[in-house]
């Protein structure tokens, strides 16, 4: 699945990522929906989500 393919990415991530730097913190997504699934989505563990992150794990949830 190509990201174009997820409609659902442009409008969540541009609500979240409130700085505009391509990235979510935590504290970002605390008070969302996300919030428990940060760390699920923060496959490198640097404390970050980027939306490639973020549309893996969309994909992957779309997948189960």
């Amino acid at each position: 699945m190509a990201d174009s393919d997820v409609p659902h990415v442009p409008a969540a991530w541009a609500t979240m990522d409130a700085d505009s730097n391509g990235k979510l913190s935590r504290a970002e997504v605390e008070n969302t929906l996300w919030a428990q699934q940060f760390d699920a989505m923060d496959t490198d563990h640097d404390g970050q989500v980027t939306e490639k992150e973020y549309i893996a794990f969309m994909q992957s949830r779309d997948n189960n």
